[in-house]
């Protein structure tokens, strides 16, 4: 039943009004029926004292067998009635009633309808009470107590009516039924009032769930008395709350970045798909005749294909660090793969002063290639947006547990709003510019973020416009690599035990030489 009820408020109410009225009909059938007990047993008390003061002798006692019939021959004369609410009897040793008088109060009543005991069935009771009905109407009830003569040739039973006792009994449940239902009223009225205080913080946490249904995630349930169930409540609601808000952010932040994404691969990706079209046209048409113009044109087509290529593999590498599918893992000298980038480097741009500032090999765990690839990044976003001949500096240092890689330079610098935006994918802080060796696409930075991510690392920018860019990257330290047996080499200009740590394959460097990891200048001193 209490399902079918709407509301919480009604079913608790309900809920509590049965329990209550259950509590008190069993309270009022208790108390009636330990009422009853109790006026019995002080029937049964009161008619066995009166039933043995006439076993005493002081009521006329029956004649020996052979003797003369009820009310004649006693020693005390004939009967009168009794000034009580008893009906006393004598019963001969077989078990006749051979006198039986009533009291006054019960005269008009039915005599009770004694059963036949002998003396000794009247010894066995032990003076415990019995009910019988009344002689023509046995609705009517008395309450019997028998006791033996102290002459031993019969005994004497005394018969109390019950109506008296019913009466009482039955005003006594009357009344606790009355009082019941004065005290369910008052329960119910009660109740509702206590339920609607209690349950109105539950109305406020229903009303902020259908704002927030209706789609403004900002909203909070309001604060509750702590360590109350509501309270626990209400800081659980705001937890989940500010937790989906923050998912949905983020859901929406991400779904804006992954369109931007598209947009800006599909835009990267259609302008060399436009030039080697376009080329293909003329060359197909014939617009370009000359032997010098079509190798022009195939070598433009080419290089178009090429930057392509790298777009594509580039958008592959960030689709699959997204996808957080694992690197391969395996110990690495950060020191020499920061040597082996510097090196290509200058091998790039040779009028360029790169200086590496680095101590003792500095190990972490990781995939050497992509820690490679990071470096190069880095350092070929130092020789595509700073002029010609600008210092380049790493240091490379150790403590707190990381190895942090610093890549340092004197050039223009970026803006504030330039450096927030840096790692995003495919942005540019000038889209219009022309970079040197061709348009950049944009996610050089976000590519190395993707990669320092998956390392647990950590990247940082610093940036002053006019005064150059800094960009630092933490990585976890790794456990020391010990030194294979054999021949022990030297670092040129220390005499300095060099490391040998497993060999790493890098990517290859710019002008397409393919640089074992260890290749470059060894960790010492300073080098240019």
């Amino acid at each position: 039943m209490l399902r079918r009820l709407g509301s919480l408020h009604a079913r608790l109410a309900v809920g509590v009004l049965l329990l209550t009225a259950l509590g008190l009909a069993l309270a009022t059938t208790a108390g009636t029926l330990l009422l009853r007990n109790y006026l019995v047993a002080e029937a049964d008390r009161a008619a066995l004292a009166t039933a043995s003061r006439f076993a005493d002798g002081a009521f006329p006692q029956p004649q020996p067998p052979g003797g003369q019939g009820p009310g004649q021959g006693f020693s005390g004369g004939r009967f009168r009635a009794l000034p009580s609410p008893y009906v006393v009897a004598v019963m001969s040793a077989d078990g006749r009633v051979v006198a039986q008088v009533a009291g006054s109060q019960v005269s008009s009543s039915p005599l009770p309808d004694l059963p036949s005991m002998t003396a000794t069935e009247v010894a066995a009771l032990d003076g415990q009470g019995f009910d019988v009905g009344g002689i023509g109407d046995p609705r009517f009830h008395y309450r019997v107590v028998a006791v033996p003569l102290a002459s031993g040739i019969g005994s004497v039973v005394v018969a109390t009516p019950m109506q008296t006792i019913d009466e009482t009994v039955q005003r006594a449940a009357l009344a606790g039924v009355a009082v019941g239902l004065l005290t369910l009223g008052l329960v119910g009225l009660l109740v509702g009032v206590v339920i609607r205080i209690g349950l109105r913080p539950l109305e406020d946490v229903e009303d902020t769930a259908e704002r927030i249904a209706a789609g403004d995630l900002s909203q909070r349930v309001p604060d509750m008395p702590e360590g109350t169930e509501i309270g626990r409540l209400s800081t659980a609601l705001n937890g989940m709350l500010s937790q989906i808000e923050t998912a949905f952010d983020q859901r929406s932040a991400s779904e804006a970045r992954l369109r931007r994404f598209v947009a800006d691969a599909s835009h990267e990706l259609r302008t060399p798909l436009t030039t080697i079209r376009g080329y293909a046209e003329l060359s197909r048409t014939g617009a370009i005749s000359g032997d010098d113009d079509r190798a022009a044109a195939v070598a433009r087509i080419e290089a178009e294909a090429v930057r392509m290529g790298v777009l594509v593999d580039d958008l592959l590498l960030l689709a699959r660090l997204d996808q957080q599918r694992p690197l391969e893992r395996r110990p690495v000298d950060v020191v020499e793969v920061v040597e082996a980038a510097a090196a290509a480097l200058r091998a790039a741009a040779p009028g360029r002063e790169v200086t590496v500032r680095a101590g003792s090999p500095a190990w972490v765990t990781g995939d050497g290639a992509r820690l490679r690839q990071v470096l190069d990044n880095l350092l070929t976003n130092t020789r595509v947006h700073t002029p010609d001949g600008t210092p380049v500096r790493v240091d490379v240092r150790t403590g707190d547990g990381q190895v942090v890689v610093e890549v340092a330079d004197s050039g223009p610098g970026m803006a504030p709003d330039d450096l927030a935006r840096a790692t995003e994918r495919f942005y540019r802080g000038d889209p219009s510019r022309t970079r040197r060796n061709g348009a950049g696409s944009g996610l050089g930075l976000s590519i190395v973020q993707a990669i320092v991510d998956a390392h647990g690392g950590r990247l940082s920018l610093a940036s002053t416009v006019g005064q150059g860019t800094s960009i630092t990257i933490a990585l976890p330290l790794a456990a020391p690599v010990p030194a294979p047996a054999g021949p022990v080499t030297t670092t040129p200009g220390t005499g300095e035990p060099a490391p040998a740590p497993p060999a790493a394959s890098v990517p290859p460097a710019p002008g397409g030489a393919r640089q074992p990891a260890g290749s470059g200048v060894a960790p010492s001193s300073p080098r240019v």
